[in-house]
């Protein structure tokens, strides 16, 4: 399984909730961590432009989105919660 990190820049006024139901459609195991990050976890076939290409679909032409796969990662101030879900 892998996890990805997902975090956009997004502007003020627009409708984004068809965004976030697709985040959370990619898979079932998904955890908003902060205010424009989710994480979430895909099968081995997922890929960062599978990711980009369906959320694009998505956000408005002046919107920001960037997609990484996590291989490493440490934190400070996460939720306990969000760091257990991270190490699973």
């Amino acid at each position: 399984m892998k996890t990805f990190l997902i975090t956009y820049d997004l502007k003020e006024g627009q409708d984004y909730e068809p965004l976030y139901k697709a985040i959370k459609g990619l898979t079932d195991n998904s955890w908003h961590g902060m205010q424009n990050v989710w994480f979430i976890k895909g099968n081995d076939t997922l890929e960062c432009s599978d990711i980009v290409t369906e959320l694009m679909k998505h956000v408005y032409s002046n919107d920001k989105l960037f997609v990484c796969k996590l291989t490493d990662w440490w934190s400070a101030g996460l939720r306990q919660d969000g760091v257990d879900w991270l190490k699973n």
